[in-house]
């Protein structure tokens, strides 16, 4: 018998006793096959599953950083990435990249079946990140001092008379604007990449929770002296006595956001429900 006899009696064989398809099961197959032609074929992602446009994911980000930074969302707040989204007029990818990201910056705790949270310090936590800020601008000052001490103090005196008319105009905002950069031109300065990427990792925390001292006249009254008091030492060369004073100066941050009442630990999502984010994230 040849090839094609045997592959024939082997068909038959296979489907004997097999009924054929009826017309209407004919019929009922081709819709389903009509139907799975028009759905999103697997390597196509449904719109929140798509990769997230890089400019929406900057955007939700720098809104949602803003709003941590400043004190717009409560230390511990729950955030809902649905009303997020919903506020921004976007997809919630866009959102769930941002939240990732400011998970890596500290300023959000994300819990696995709860959600994501803003980061909310213990008191021993604030007081570790005092300590090692210390450490890295006393050591960034000594180095800045040792490289280019003109550039510095000259940058500095900027910084404090720029603060001198922030205060005197009440401006806040630009009062701890400045307050950041004074101490972020003693790291800058000193040029050292591993410092300065020490820094820049808890800088966001130290930034917020500046933002949620009570910050009265006095006490920015006493931060611009520091500050005026430590550029002169830096112009005199004194560089041991304008150390002390960068420690005192922050030892002095340390007892005042030790002291103060931060969120303890993650808050009710039902307490926030009245938020309005987009009034939030202007």
């Amino acid at each position: 018998m040849t090839k094609a006899g045997v592959r024939s009696n082997v068909r038959k064989k296979l489907t004997a006793g097999v009924p054929a398809a009826s017309s209407t099961e004919a019929k009922s197959a081709r819709r389903i096959q009509i139907v799975r032609n028009s759905m999103p074929r697997s390597s196509e992602a449904t719109l929140d599953e798509r990769e997230p446009s890089p400019k929406l994911t900057r955007m939700a980000y720098d809104k949602l950083l803003r709003a941590i930074v400043q004190g717009r969302l409560d230390l511990g707040e729950p955030l809902s990435e649905n009303e997020i989204a919903r506020a921004l007029n976007l997809s919630k990818a866009p959102i769930r990249e941002s939240l990732g990201e400011l998970r890596l910056r500290g300023l959000v705790e994300v819990i696995p079946r709860s959600g994501s949270y803003v980061f909310s310090p213990t008191a021993q936590q604030v007081a570790e990140l005092c300590d090692y800020r210390a450490l890295l601008e006393t050591n960034a000052l000594r180095i800045s001092m040792k490289r280019e001490p003109k550039a510095l103090v000259t940058a500095l005196r900027r910084i404090v008379a720029n603060m001198k008319e922030a205060h005197r105009d009440e401006d806040q905002v630009a009062t701890n604007e400045l307050d950041k950069e004074f101490h972020m031109a003693i790291i800058r300065r000193s040029e050292n990449r591993y410092l300065t990427e020490s820094y820049e990792h808890i800088g966001l925390t130290v930034e917020a929770l500046r933002y949620r001292v009570k910050s009265t006249s006095l006490y920015r009254s006493k931060v611009q002296e520091e500050h005026a008091r430590l550029t002169d030492l830096l112009a005199k060369n004194q560089i041991a006595r304008a150390s002390r004073i960068l420690e005192s100066h922050i030892q002095r941050v340390k007892r005042i956001q030790g002291r103060a009442e931060w969120g303890s630990g993650r808050l009710k999502r039902k307490d926030y429900h009245f938020r309005d984010y987009a009034t939030i994230l202007l």
